[in-house]
């Protein structure tokens, strides 16, 4: 048969691949609904379903509708923050730490016993514990070091909450006892008194120095409660840790391989040495050949430009980056990274700064935090145009 009269096959699929991740992703929203709904063991299909999660994975099965929601929002194309391959590895640790160092269900005992072996019991719950620490600090964004501090942080708070109460206590118990005893030695001369003469007059001479002693007392024990409190720096808890959105860079090899050829064109040998992404532009660090001059490099800013199509209609040349033998190429992103104060001000490079007029200024060019001190500036000047954030800036260095 020829290959005219050949025919087509009807159950050939051809897909797209947007189409398969949508697919992926919608069996797991309807398994994690239909997890859930085996908690309510209404009928005897979701019954069975409930005993098979229990008995396999014991009380851990409530993470499972969570894990089944992460997969689904990783296959779809959302920028949100809960779609991140991040929070489906943290919740996949937390399950499996939770699994193991409560031996829930088949499925823990198992893993459990098989690490006990291995490490005794000792060692398999202190690597199931780790396990747990790991998953909650890739879920919550959080480096060990702001990990402990929240911890430090949570029982200082508590402690201070425990010693308040027990001296608000203590002193509503003083200031009862002193009213009692006030009133009983009023009342004792009163009722003691079978003359008129010279009684009155002794009693009231008695009676004022220990109301006044009385006001004393009153007046000065919530100064006392109060009077050796030494004042520290707001918590780190008042400021928001949601992340904000994430820099939209574009095509980084795409615009690497236009910046080579662009420069090439005009006879200039350069490679794309390393890409360093900052909040509001991405630095392409270029690495010429010897011999070329830095001033046709300047020349041609226009021309990069335009083959990089910039969302601004210009870039910044840094030629060269200090302490580099490199050229930097400034591309604007085409949308900025939102920084967050928290997220600046809980860096560790900010939390090993000494000085107590350390100001956190925001995200350089690298990604890197740019902090500065206060007392080694002579004076500071804030300028820029309309809109470009001075306001924000000074509000910033006040707060830090």
């Amino acid at each position: 048969m020829s290959r005219r009269g050949r025919r087509k096959n009807p159950f050939k699929f051809k897909l797209r691949k947007e189409i398969v991740y949508s697919t992926v992703s919608v069996l797991f929203f309807t398994l994690a609904i239909i997890t859930m709904l085996s908690f309510t063991r209404s009928g005897s299909l979701l019954n069975n379903l409930y005993l098979l999660f229990f008995r396999s994975f014991g009380w851990t099965m409530l993470l499972l509708p969570f894990l089944f929601i992460s997969i689904a929002l990783l296959m779809t194309s959302l920028k949100w923050a809960i779609a991140s391959p991040s929070l489906l590895l943290g919740g996949t640790l937390l399950f499996l730490g939770s699994l193991g160092v409560s031996q829930a269900g088949i499925l823990g005992i198992q893993v459990n016993s098989a690490l006990s072996a291995l490490f005794t019991l000792t060692g398999a719950n202190l690597i199931f514990f780790a396990v747990i620490i790991v998953g909650i600090m890739i879920i919550t964004n959080t480096p060990l070091e702001e990990f402990i501090l929240g911890i430090t942080n949570l029982f200082g708070v508590i402690a201070r909450l425990f010693t308040r109460s027990q001296s608000t206590k203590t002193s509503s118990k003083t200031t009862s006892f002193s009213n009692s005893q006030l009133q009983t030695k009023i009342n004792i001369p009163g009722a003691h008194a079978p003359d008129s003469s010279p009684k009155p007059a002794s009693t009231t001479q008695t009676t004022k120095p220990k109301q006044e002693n009385l006001s004393f007392d009153t007046l000065i024990s919530p100064a006392k409660e109060g009077s050796h409190q030494i004042w520290k720096y707001p918590p780190m808890s008042l400021l928001s840790t949601d992340k904000g959105i994430k820099a939209d860079r574009g095509d980084i090899k795409e615009n690497a391989s236009i910046i080579e050829s662009t420069l090439d064109s005009f006879g200039i040998r350069a490679k794309v040495a390393e890409v360093n992404g900052g909040p509001a532009v991405t630095q392409y660090a270029i690495r010429i050949a010897e011999g070329t001059k830095l001033s046709k490099i300047k020349a041609l800013q226009t021309d990069l430009a335009l083959a990089l199509a910039a969302p601004t209609g210009q870039i910044r040349i840094e030629a060269p980056i200090p302490g580099r033998n490199l050229v930097g190429l400034e591309i604007p992103n085409r949308s900025p990274e939102y920084v967050t104060l928290q997220e600046i001000l809980s860096h560790p490079s900010m939390l090993k700064e000494k000085s107590r007029l350390a100001i956190g200024l925001g995200l350089g060019v690298s990604g890197t935090p740019a902090i500065a001190d206060i007392k080694k500036m002579p004076h500071i000047l804030v300028a820029g145009s309309t809109g470009s954030g001075k306001s924000v800036c000074i509000n910033t260095i006040i707060t830090t």
